[in-house]
């Protein structure tokens, strides 16, 4: 159904918001990815301005950023989130009613144990794998409500006004280098021959 707004008719499902997908990647090539939408439509114009300013500033498919310096989470922190609330959603699903499909016993322990491991591993930044830069996988339009307080033009100009710093190192990195020498020492003591 479409709606009279000024003079003009809208469709109240064409897409006026801007979705941008974007991952991380390890040196394993453990991906982590997060969805932001920010309100108004991007144009093709605005999609090469991001291309242009991305790190080495080219128009080809690896629109290589980093997300701390435009004001966008880093994901180096993020593993196992998005998969703990899926094991959470199955889980939780198994309580409620009606239930359509239900988990044995087993099974659910299976998730649980799943669930348990994933949220004790602390995240670590190894120097060897992790890095600040992130990439762009995907910019399109979309219906969804924007979950940034900016508009597309607002982040287009940042992206554009950024001075690109390699050396970058996420607000908690300190906390996961810590982690990453505690398991470097737990290796080594776990390596010593008993006596």
């Amino acid at each position: 159904m479409a709606n009279e707004v000024s003079g003009k008719t809208m469709d109240p499902h064409d897409p006026h918001n801007t979705g941008i997908e974007y991952l991380y990647c390890d040196g394993d090539n453990y991906k982590v990815r997060r969805r932001v939408v920010f309100a108004g439509a991007i144009t093709l114009e605005g999609h090469d301005r991001i291309a242009m300013a991305a790190i080495g500033g080219d128009a080809d498919d690896r629109l290589e950023f980093i997300p701390g310096q435009v004001g966008l989470p880093d994901l180096q922190k993020s593993f196992y989130v998005r998969e703990i609330e899926v094991i959470d959603a199955i889980l939780a699903s198994d309580e409620a009613a009606p239930v359509v499909n239900r988990i044995d016993t087993a099974e659910r322990q299976r998730y649980a144990d799943l669930r348990a491991g994933m949220a004790a591993t602390r995240p670590r930044w190894d120097p060897d794998k992790d890095h600040p830069v992130h990439l762009i996988d995907d910019i399109g339009l979309t219906e969804e409500v924007p979950t940034d307080p900016r508009d597309i033009a607002t982040f287009i100009r940042e992206m554009e006004a950024v001075s690109w710093d390699l050396g970058y190192l996420p607000p908690f990195h300190a906390e996961m280098e810590a982690n990453h020498e505690e398991w470097l020492a737990a290796q080594a003591e776990s390596d010593e021959p008993s006596a």
